[in-house]
């Protein structure tokens, strides 16, 4: 077994490469500093902490049972944890400016979380990853995945940030994914991409100009969008059985989309302003529920229900000069229009 300690400090770079049951630390206080950790076995532990300016933090773990965190504090900081195996845990925490997060891990029982506060931040987390690249030669290999037990959350707090996080791959799946994004600040974007089964995402984001996405595929996902700000966007794809998306948006000038086709699907969006566009489509899928609520002046909402049974669309508009648009092709379909001031 091999312990290695490292501390670095002013315009010095810590590398570290260990193999089976290792155990790494890298502090660097200073400026313009850069670590690298590189572990390959079982049972590894990475702690990388950096204060200052411009540093670079990098942990590649290959293996089981992988544990790494990184944490920086300061300007123009870069993070990246690369994980392969199962029942991996990766932390990063980033306050400064220019931060930049990464993290991919590999199978099963995975957890990230990754809090920015500052400006210009971006965090992107990838659990299930299908093909990884060697940091020594720079080949690429391909890793056989599979799905189940991860666990991603993304908090930012600033300016001008990006959160992208996707769990389970397309082609080879991925189950029980829990996923939770939260964002308060300016000009924040979400995006949020589950596929296969079980899967649970959540959006919360206060401020302006944000923009949250969700895309869910499998069955009994769950989708819940909140935006609380001005000229905000949300999206929310669900294609299986089971979905239920929930979007509340209080603020002006939102617009919500919600698409599902499958079975046994519920939509509800809420908006709280003025100037409002509600568009909520559900096809090739029985029992299906849809709701839009919409309290403001001049606002506009369409429900869509096509090829399915036993379909209900509900839309409640309160306040002048509303639009309201329900289209149902199907069986012992239901449909009701409230529209008052």
């Amino acid at each position: 077994m091999k312990k290695i300690i490292v501390s670095i400090s002013l315009l010095l770079i810590g590398t570290v490469v260990t193999a089976q049951g290792n155990e790494s630390k890298v502090n660097q206080i200073g400026a313009a500093n850069n670590g690298l950790v590189l572990q390959t076995g079982l049972s590894n532990t990475s702690d990388v902490l950096q204060n200052g300016n411009a540093n670079a933090g990098d942990v590649f773990q290959l293996g089981t049972l992988n544990n790494a965190d990184q944490d920086q504090d300061g300007n123009s900081n870069t993070t990246k944890i690369d994980q392969i195996g199962t029942r991996h845990v990766a932390v990063q925490d980033q306050t400064g400016n220019f931060n930049n997060s990464y993290t991919e891990q590999g199978s099963a029982v995975n957890y990230s979380s990754q809090v920015q506060e500052g400006n210009s931040n971006r965090a992107s987390v990838q659990q299930n990853k299908y093909f990884y690249e060697d940091w020594l030669d720079g080949s690429t290999h391909k890793y056989a995945t599979v799905g189940g037990g991860n666990n991603a959350k993304q908090t930012q707090i600033g300016d001008s940030n990006t959160a992208e996080a996707s769990q389970g791959a397309w082609d080879v799946g991925g189950s029980n994914n829990d996923l939770s994004q939260y964002q308060l600040g300016n000009n924040n974007k979400s995006y949020s991409y589950q596929y296969v089964d079980l899967n649970v995402a959540k959006h919360d984001q206060i401020g302006d100009y944000n923009y949250s996405i969700t895309s869910q595929y499998g069955d009994a996902n769950n989708a819940n969008i909140r935006q609380n700000g001005n000229s905000n966007t949300s999206w929310s794809y669900q294609h299986g059985g089971l979905n239920i998306a929930s979007i509340n948006v209080v603020g002006d000038i939102n617009s919500s989309y919600t698409d599902q086709y499958g079975d046994s699907n519920e939509a509800a969006i809420n908006q709280n302003g003025a100037v409002n566009y509600s568009f909520i489509q559900q096809y090739y899928g029985d029992e299906n529920e849809a709701s839009s609520m919409q309290n403001g002046d001049s606002n506009r909402s369409e429900i869509y229900q096509f090829n399915g049974d036993l379909n209900f669309a509900e839309t409640i508009q309160t306040g002048d000069l509303h639009t309201s648009y329900v289209n149902q092709n199907g069986d012992n379909n239901i449909s009701n229009v409230v529209q008052s001031n």
